[in-house]
Order: C-alpha cells, then sequence, then structure tokens
C-alpha cells in the first residue's frame, strides 16, 4: 500500500492514529531508520469545504469509530480515489460552456451506475429489488440533509 498515513501529533511525537495505521508503518519502516514526514494538504477548492462526514465529526473520529459505514466514508474521503474525482470535478467546471446541471446528473448517473457495478458483482441478481429500496432510503435519508448541511458551511 502507498498513499498517506494517518498520525496523531500527540506534542512530542506523531503516532500511528490506531491499530490500523500502526499496522500500515509496521509493514512500511523500520525501527530506527530516519524518515521525513512531508504534510499532504492536497485539497482543491472544493474539498477544503466538503465535509463528507457526519456532522462535526472530525476525520479522526470517522476513521477509528465503530461504525462501519461512517469509517467507509471516512476512508473513501481521505483516499485518492475522492481526490481524484475533485480534481476531475474542478478541471470540468473549468472548461467551456461548462454546465453544473449537467454535471450534477452526470455525477449522480454514474456514482449510481458504479453502485450498481458493484452490486452486480457482490449480490445475486435476485436481491436486485432489495438494492434499490436500499439505495434509495440511503438517498432519502442523506442526501438533501448533507447539501443543506455543506451549503451552510460555504455561506460561513
Amino acid at each position: 500500500m502507498s498513499g498517506p498515513v494517518l498520525l496523531q501529533w500527540n506534542g512530542e511525537a506523531f503516532q500511528p492514529a490506531n491499530r490500523h495505521w500502526a499496522r500500515e508503518c509496521d509493514k512500511r519502516f523500520v525501527v530506527g531508520e530516519f524518515y521525513t514526514l512531508a504534510e499532504h494538504n492536497d485539497r482543491s477548492m472544493m474539498t477544503e469545504n466538503a465535509r463528507l462526514l457526519p456532522g462535526s465529526m472530525s476525520e479522526v473520529d470517522a476513521l477509528t469509530c465503530d461504525d462501519p459505514i461512517t469509517s467507509l466514508i471516512a476512508r473513501m474521503s481521505v483516499s485518492t480515489v475522492h481526490e481524484s474525482l475533485v480534481k476531475f470535478v474542478n478541471s470540468e467546471i473549468q472548461r467551456p460552456g461548462a454546465n453544473v446541471d449537467h454535471m450534477l446528473i452526470g455525477i449522480a448517473a454514474y456514482m449510481m451506475q458504479m453502485h450498481a457495478s458493484f452490486a452486480a458483482t457482490f449480490v445475486d441478481a435476485d436481491r436486485a429489488d432489495d438494492v434499490v429500496a436500499q439505495f434509495q432510503a440511503v438517498f432519502d435519508r442523506t442526501y438533501r440533509e448533507h447539501f443543506v448541511d455543506s451549503a451552510k458551511e460555504l455561506a460561513a
């Protein structure tokens, strides 16, 4: 695995944020060796203000929480997948003639197709109605609330 390691400053030294990151450090680094720490804040205009985590939960809290869905969202929000998508969206909006509504529809369709492909790979086809109902329930419960909360944060 490559990419950043989640560390926490304790006032004297950086420590892995949890057991997962401690195991990852054991795999990657040699005890007693010196490493240069480079802060990674590769955030575009969108990601500086975008919140994918519930309420006021910090990334560290989300990454280390017991809720598997919140933890998955946190891992995705700090992953290179998220970073690449944000870079793509930010470059698309700069294209001549870019239309926000077209982008919203296209991004929604892309995410749904990705979800459907994942479901088709790992869930039996006879559960399609269950998966669609699950997707709809998550959308109904989450989308508007997240949109309004994000808009408020951006306006502040």
